[in-house]
C-alpha cells in the first residue's frame, strides 16, 4: 500500500516537472530568433491592430483647469506569426505568459494627454495563443484636456475625448481597427457628481502637412452628465428664496423704516452667492453659466426694488412746497389702479374742520388754541357789560366784534389750509401704497417669465 502511494507521488511530480520543462521549452523555440523591433508582418502588409477602451473609474472633472482623469484599461489585440505553434507538440499547451519587454508592441500613445507622459506604462506579462494572437490590455490612469461647455450649468453634459494612436507607424505599417463602436462601462464604479450616459468610437486618418504620410487615430468619445441635486439645494433654492423675500419688500410700510436695510441685505447676500458661483467655474468669457445668469438677473432685481423703494420713500414723505398732484394722477394713483389691484379706496372726509378748542383737528396748534382763547375773552368781557350802554360803548363793542371777526376767519384759513395740506399728504402717502402694490406685480411678473426663459429651456435638460 505505502509502494503503491509512492509510485502515485512520482508520477505526479514527474508529470509537473515535464510540464514546466515543455512551457521551458516552448518559449525557448518561440524566441531563439524572435526580434522584437521587427513588425509581425510582411514587408509590404501592415500590422491589424484592434483597440477597446474599458473604464473603471471616473475619478475627477476639474473644471477649472478643463481636465479629465480617468482610470481605464487600453485593450490591444494583434496577431504575431512568428509566435505560432502547434498544442499537440507541447502537451495540448495553448496559452503562454511571457514578459511583456520580449516581445514586439505597437507602441500607442494617448496623443491628447494633459500631463508629462504620452506613453502607457507596460504591464510584466502578457499572453500568446497558439495562433500567434497576443492580447495586452495594460492599465492607466488618463488625464485628457475636456473642453467645458458651461451655458446650462448645474444641468450641464460635457463631452470628453480621449484619443489613442501609434507614434511610430503610419497606416501602412498598422492598421488600427475598433473592437466595439462604445466603451465598455460595466465594470465601472459609481461617481457621485457624473454619469456616463452615453459614448462612442471614432476612426479616422490624419495625414501631414505635405500628405504623403498618414497615421490612424481612434478616439473615445465620453458624454458626461452633472447630477445636479448638490447645487440645487445650496444654490438654486437659496437664490429662489431670497428673490421671493426681494418681492415681499414691496409689502413692508414706509413708516416702517425698514424697507432699505432688507433691500441692501439681500442684495449682499446675492452679491455672495455670485461670489461663490464664481470660484466654482472655470475662468472663461466664452460662455456665462445658467446659474450665473440666473444670480446675475436675481442681483438685477434687487437693484431694481431698491430703486423702487427709493422712489416710493420719496412719496411717502413728500415736502410741503411738492404737495400739488395733477388731475392725471390723481385718477391714475386714486381711482384706476386701486380698482384693477382691488385696493380699498382713499376714504375721503366730507366735513368741515371745527374749531371747538377740545378737539384734535389742529393737533395742538399753539396759535390756533390762542386765537380761540382770545375770542372766548372777548365774548366774556361782552357778556359782563351792563344793557344800557352808551355810544361810545357802541363803538368799543363793534371794534371787539370786528377784531372777533378777523381772528374767527384767520383761524377758519389757517385750519383750512392744514386739513388740506393734511389730505394732500394721505393722498400721496396712499399714491405710495398704491405704488408698491403695482410695483410688487410688475416684479412678480418679470421673475416669473425670466425664471421660465432661463429654466423652461428643454435643451438643458436633454
Amino acid at each position: 500500500m505505502a509502494g503503491t502511494y509512492c509510485v502515485i507521488v512520482f508520477i505526479t511530480c514527474l508529470s509537473y516537472v515535464r510540464g514546466f520543462e515543455v512551457e521551458q521549452q516552448l518559449q525557448t523555440d518561440l524566441f531563439v530568433n524572435y526580434s522584437r523591433y521587427a513588425r509581425p508582418a510582411e514587408h509590404n502588409e501592415p500590422v491589424v491592430l484592434t483597440l477597446g477602451l474599458v473604464i473603471m473609474l471616473l475619478l475627477d472633472v476639474v473644471e477649472k483647469q478643463q481636465i479629465l482623469k480617468t482610470s481605464c484599461w487600453l485593450n490591444q489585440y494583434w496577431q504575431d506569426k512568428r509566435l505560432q505553434w502547434d498544442p499537440s507538440d507541447y502537451g495540448n499547451l495553448s496559452t503562454v505568459i511571457v514578459p511583456t519587454s520580449w516581445i514586439w508592441n505597437p507602441g500607442v500613445v494617448i496623443q491628447n494627454s494633459a500631463g508629462n507622459d504620452f506613453y502607457i506604462s507596460e504591464t510584466e506579462r502578457l499572453g500568446i495563443e497558439s495562433d500567434g494572437s497576443i492580447t495586452y490590455t495594460p492599465p492607466a490612469i488618463f488625464e485628457t484636456p475636456c473642453r467645458m461647455n458651461l451655458d446650462f450649468f448645474p444641468f450641464d453634459v460635457q463631452k470628453c475625448e480621449l484619443v489613442f494612436g501609434p507614434w511610430d507607424y503610419t497606416v501602412d505599417q498598422l492598421l488600427l481597427t475598433q473592437e466595439s463602436d462604445r466603451i465598455f462601462n460595466a465594470l465601472l464604479a459609481p461617481n457621485s457628481e457624473w454619469d456616463i450616459i452615453n459614448s462612442s468610437v471614432s476612426l479616422y486618418e490624419e495625414f501631414s502637412e505635405n500628405g504623403e504620410l498618414s497615421w490612424h487615430i481612434m478616439t473615445f468619445t465620453l458624454e458626461l452628465h452633472r447630477k445636479p441635486l448638490y447645487y440645487v439645494i445650496n444654490i438654486v433654492i437659496p437664490s429662489i428664496m431670497m428673490a421671493l423675500l426681494t418681492l415681499l419688500l414691496f409689502f413692508l410700510p414706509a413708516d416702517s423704516g425698514e424697507k432699505m436695510s432688507f433691500s441692501v441685505s439681500i442684495l449682499i447676500a446675492m452679491s455672495v452667492f455670485t461670489l461663490l458661483v464664481g470660484e466654482m467655474l472655470p475662468h472663461s468669457s466664452d460662455s456665462v453659466p445658467l446659474i450665473g445668469r440666473y444670480l446675475l438677473f436675481n442681483t438685477c432685481l434687487v437693484a431694481l426694488s431698491i430703486a423702487i423703494a427709493i422712489f416710493v420713500l420719496r412719496l411717502h414723505h413728500r415736502p410741503q412746497h411738492m404737495l400739488k398732484m395733477s388731475p392725471f394722477v390723481q385718477k391714475l394713483f386714486l381711482t384706476y389702479l386701486p380698482k384693477i389691484m382691488c385696493l380699498k379706496p382713499l376714504e375721503r372726509t366730507g366735513c368741515a374742520p371745527s374749531i371747538h378748542p377740545n378737539v384734535q383737528n389742529h393737533h395742538g396748534n399753539r396759535k390756533s388754541q390762542m386765537i380761540i382763547e382770545n375770542v372766548e375773552e372777548s365774548l366774556q368781557k361782552y357778556d359782563k357789560q351792563p344793557k344800557e350802554v352808551s355810544r361810545s360803548d357802541d363803538n368799543s363793542m363793534m371794534q371787539i366784534l370786528d377784531k372777533l371777526y378777523d381772528d374767527v376767519h384767520y383761524l377758519r384759513n389757517s385750519m383750512e389750509v392744514e386739513e388740506s395740506k393734511k389730505e394732500m399728504l394721505e393722498k400721496w402717502r396712499y399714491v405710495a401704497m398704491v405704488t408698491d402694490w403695482l410695483f410688487f406685480w410688475i416684479s412678480l411678473l418679470i421673475y416669473c417669465i425670466g425664471t421660465l426663459v432661463m429654466f423652461g429651456n428643454p435643451d438643458a435638460y436633454q
